[in-house]
């Protein structure tokens, strides 16, 4: 076992007690993982291995109806929309959180989304149009927006504070997760082969489908029914339902707290948002890091890593088990963070942003490595690297006083 995952088992019993051996917690979390950021991930990875069949297939859809063979540029055209729309509706689905009522009826409803477009890409290639492949990606993008916020939201709203920090960053985990299983169905031993590859774009949906048989048994986030539908009775039910026995006054009494707070009060709109001024930094400082994340290539090799290494020259029967040990790389990082946030909740023994001059030395010797015409100027950079981090510290610092604000946001690529 792996230094990490042994420090995480050893360091749980510690922090989650008493909640770890009552309740239904362990099972609340996988479920709603997998039908949260789990398909997100796995809609921005699975796309990667068939992509050539899908190329085909438009460029076959085409010559059926018009009896010509299109433009090579028309034919790409239509696969980047179609990679495209994934990120479109993504980006209204993660706006449509605030007009939600209710995290588990959200979550059921999202479900039925994601049913209805699987339906869609499963029936396209019979269908014959990729006009359908469009429609099905932009669903898929809509659930995996809504989705994979309301899974953070759902969880923070359910946890005690004790270990709220701690449960919600299972998200993470599930992201990676999903990303790794994406690649790994893309392998042509399971459906990555070219009479498969729209029941590949359809996988997902049996954890849809498992959420939504089982969902309906959980009860829904207990500040939700305090705050919202003002039923303490029921927000006590649902803590001792996901957590075990128990009163939880602080946690009660930390939400009847911020009911008076925010009483009378509307939920911002974006303009309102952009708009105001009390939150203006920490806004700055979120779109920073969420932008950096996505400018640095990241969801670009996923998405489109079979093209990627196959300009590099790996042979095309590699190229699949090649993007599975990136996906491997992530999961093993991202456990290994979770790992580093239980080392400071336990040992008390902060190293903010410690990991940040790692990250940045492995960033500034890869792009060595890709750009060796360039490495005077990576290393004048390599040598600056502390106040980079210096001013990441900064961020991070801000970070912490404005948690709320990560909801609004989500990694659509």
């Amino acid at each position: 076992m792996c230094r990490p995952i042994t420090f995480i088992v050893k360091c749980l019993p510690r922090l989650c007690s008493p909640f770890q051996t009552r309740g239904n917690a362990l099972v609340f979390i996988i479920i709603l993982g997998i039908g949260g950021t789990f398909q997100n991930g796995f809609h921005v990875t699975v796309i990667s291995s068939p992509s050539p069949y899908i190329w085909s297939f438009v460029n076959s859809s085409w010559i059926g109806r018009y009896e010509e063979t299109p433009p090579a540029q028309t034919v790409k055209l239509l696969w980047s929309a179609i990679v495209s729309m994934y990120a479109v509706g993504g980006l209204l689905g993660s706006m449509s959180v605030r007009c939600i009522a209710g995290r588990k009826r959200a979550m059921i409803w999202n479900n039925v989304v994601s049913i209805v477009a699987a339906v869609i890409m499963f029936t396209s290639r019979g269908a014959n149009s990729f006009e359908m492949i469009l429609i099905a990606r932009f669903l898929y993008g809509f659930t995996a927006g809504l989705g994979a916020n309301i899974h953070a939201i759902y969880l923070g709203e359910s946890s005690p504070k004790k270990i709220r920090g701690m449960v919600t960053l299972t998200s993470a985990t599930f992201i990676s997760i999903g990303k790794l299983s994406g690649q790994f169905v893309g392998l042509r031993e399971i459906l990555g082969r070219e009479d498969s590859w729209n029941i590949l774009l359809c996988v997902s949906t049996c954890f849809s489908v498992v959420q939504l048989l089982t969902l309906p048994f959980f009860p829904e986030a207990p500040r939700y029914l305090l705050i919202e539908k003002g039923n303490a009775e029921a927000c006590k039910k649902a803590l001792q339902s996901l957590w075990g026995r128990g009163e939880y006054k602080l946690e009660m009494m930390e939400m009847v707290l911020e009911q008076a707070a925010i009483k009378g009060e509307t939920s911002k709109s974006l303009l309102e948002l952009l708009r105001d001024r009390s939150v203006r930094w920490q806004l700055i400082t979120m779109v920073v890091i969420y932008g950096c994340i996505q400018f640095s290539g990241i969801t670009a090799i996923s998405v489109f890593s079979f093209d990627i290494f196959k300009e590099a020259g790996i042979p095309l029967d590699k190229i699949r088990y090649v993007t599975l040990g990136i996906g491997v790389s992530e999961v093993l990082t991202s456990i290994t963070c979770v790992s580093a946030v239980l080392a400071h909740k336990i040992t008390k023994h902060s190293k903010t942003f410690g990991e940040a001059k790692f990250v940045n030395k492995c960033m500034v010797e890869t792009a060595g490595i890709l750009c060796p015409e360039s490495k005077s100027q990576f290393e004048k950079i390599n040598l600056s690297r502390r106040t980079i981090t210096k001013h990441v510290e900064v961020i991070g610092e801000e970070l912490k006083k404005s948690r709320w604000l990560q909801s609004f946001f989500i990694s659509t690529g």
